[in-house]
């Protein structure tokens, strides 16, 4: 009902609904739910409240459309009716039928999908199967790295932003496939002679790990390997508890963050070992 059936604005668009379902993915900026299965039995929901995979919820809110985008949003009444329920299980479509409204935010699968284009630029990407059009893979929940012309089986929520359907992978496990991942130690991110200062693996997803030597509160953490220049890097992640001495690895993308090069979007986080002795400060004039 809150999503429509056959027209891009849903009927309760800026009403106030209670409603409810299964939590089917969690990102940081909200869930998305579904109740049955089918096209439209999906939505999203812009909320702060907790939540887990199966978990059945119960709320109250406001219907929005954002640019096209059916959302739930200030969210009022917020109840966890139960845990640990099945999931309901994703529908089977081709990639040309992902491209379809009634999909929108319902658990979804595409399979044998070839890869047309690895980097669309913001961590997008797209596939395309034998006998319908193309569509993008997201990175709202998890970064992929993928390979041109290599066949993969995809799972997520279909969402909708800027103008385009994007299939929304919770973890690896949604995406079967060979990934392009480049391991590099942190001296190989840093060091560069480019004018920009610029690492030479900007915008690339890296496989890579070193000694926690600082924290920053709610933010992230300062990593180093080894000692010396171009050694150390700082780490956007509020998602991973860490402590200094820990040494960990992980999968991350290279940004520079005005001039500052950091790793973000962490996945596969591995705390290796902890109470590590942090390397010694570098006496520098």
């Amino acid at each position: 009902d809150t999503t429509g059936t056959g027209s891009e604005a849903s009927p309760y668009a800026d009403s106030v609904v209670i409603t409810g379902g299964i939590v089917t993915a969690v990102s940081n900026y909200g869930y998305f739910m579904q109740s049955g299965t089918g096209m439209w039995s999906g939505i999203f929901v812009s909320d702060t409240n907790t939540t887990a995979l199966g978990d059945s919820v119960k709320i109250q809110g406001t219907v929005y459309e954002n640019y096209g985008f059916t959302t739930i949003k200030s969210v009022t009444n917020f109840t966890i009716v139960s845990s640990g329920n099945t999931v309901p299980t994703p529908e089977n479509i081709s990639t040309g039928d992902a491209n379809l409204e009634g999909y929108e935010s319902v658990l979804i699968k595409v399979s044998s999908a070839t890869c047309l284009t690895a980097d669309l630029g913001y961590g997008e990407w797209s596939v395309k199967d034998a006998t319908s059009d193309s569509v993008c893979i997201d990175d709202m929940m998890y970064t992929f790295s993928a390979i041109e012309d290599s066949a993969y089986d995809i799972t997520g929520p279909l969402n909708y932003s800027y103008g385009n359907f994007k299939i929304e992978p919770r973890n690896r496990n949604d995406i079967s496939g060979p990934e392009k991942l480049i391991p590099v130690t942190i001296h190989d991110i840093q060091y560069t002679t480019d004018a920009s200062g610029d690492s030479p693996y900007k915008d690339s997803v890296v496989s890579t790990g070193g000694i926690v030597t600082a924290i920053v509160p709610n933010k992230g953490y300062f990593l180093q390997s080894g000692s010396g220049a171009w050694n150390g890097i700082y780490v956007y992640d509020k998602n991973n508890a860490v402590a200094r001495g820990d040494s960990i690895t992980f999968k991350a993308t290279v940004s520079e963050y005005y001039n500052l090069t950091e790793l973000s979007s962490i996945t596969d986080f591995v705390k290796v070992s902890s109470g590590n002795t942090v390397p010694e400060a570098t006496l520098v004039t």
